[in-house]
């Protein structure tokens, strides 16, 4: 692909800022068997973005041509989608990167597991999650599916079994959040998942479609907000720690050495523990980061082919 505005907005942001990869990071993924295919015929599995290329920890140029299933932002801009997934999420982590979205004007994409909402049921978890899902739904977010047990991929896994009943419990959380009220229709699931870290197979994407998920959103680049990094407050200032800033700068490197790209997609977890919400130099300074590079933030469904 080379469509991609005249003028780029290239502030650079030097390697030498930004810690390396660990070498365990950098370790290839396991081979999966072939589902090639951007967009098949109707009906059949879908994946878009896979990571299986061997790009969630990219540090450089990718291929471009391997990313041709997303598209522009409405406004011709190239774009971004920002994804949260939900698993574990402490409301004030999760209220706070809900702030930033909100002060910054940006929509996500966000995919619920069950660890978020079906523990919403337990004493003094609750009132937190509805608040959360609540804010979700109202401030014009969309929702996919990330599994009820969020598990590793293994023959034993029954996938579709694990989809319906995450949708049985966003439903549930929802019902509960609103308590009776007008629900927006964007708390409506979207026929989106993600395999929980980015396991699947052959077999995974054909339970999901017979499920009604036929469409798999892997990522481009990882905020890095999950791979057990300490955080630099309690960690030697080196290359084995995270702060806020660090991820931001992580996702716009990739920005910058990827500039003819119509679309890529960032995964973070709305839980994640170096304060990407409340830092300054968080979410803020990433949305104000890919704008000045000419990209447009966005929600998954703004870029996905006409589905």
């Amino acid at each position: 692909m080379t469509r991609y505005l005249p003028v780029l907005l290239l502030c650079a942001c030097a390697s030498s800022d930004v810690e390396p990869l660990r070498a365990d990071d950098a370790a290839p993924l396991e081979p999966r068997p072939a589902v090639r295919g951007t967009v098949q015929e109707s009906g059949q599995p879908r994946r878009f973005v896979d990571t299986h290329d061997h790009y969630a920890h990219a540090v450089g140029k990718v291929d471009a041509a391997k990313f041709d299933y997303l598209k522009k932002a409405k406004d011709g801009a190239p774009a971004v989608a920002l994804t949260f997934d939900c698993a574990w999420v402490p409301e004030d982590r999760g209220l706070a990167v809900l702030d930033a979205l909100r002060e910054k004007g940006v929509k996500a994409t966000f995919f619920i597991s069950g660890p978020f909402v079906l523990a919403a049921g337990r004493p003094g978890v609750n009132d937190a999650t509805q608040r959360v899902v609540r804010r979700i739904v109202e401030e014009g977010h969309e929702v996919g599916n990330h599994t009820k047990t969020h598990p590793h991929a293994t023959p034993q896994v029954d996938w579709g079994a694990e989809l319906s009943a995450l949708v049985v419990g966003w439903d549930a959380a929802v019902a509960r959040a609103f308590a009776g009220a007008s629900v927006p229709a964007n708390a409506k699931m979207l026929p989106y998942w993600r395999a929980p870290f980015g396991e699947y197979d052959a077999r995974a994407l054909g339970q999901a479609t017979a499920q009604g998920f036929p469409y798999h959103f892997g990522w481009n680049v990882d905020a890095r907000d999950a791979l057990g990094y300490p955080s630099c407050k309690d960690a030697p200032q080196d290359g084995t720690c995270m702060t806020a800033d660090k991820q931001t700068r992580w996702v716009l490197r990739f920005a910058d050495a990827n500039p003819t790209l119509d679309a890529f997609v960032v995964l973070a977890h709305l839980g994640g523990p170096y304060g990407w919400g409340s830092d300054p130099k968080g979410i803020r300074a990433l949305v104000d980061g890919l704008r000045a590079r000419g990209r447009t933030p966005v929600r998954l469904s703004e870029i996905a082919p006409d589905l």
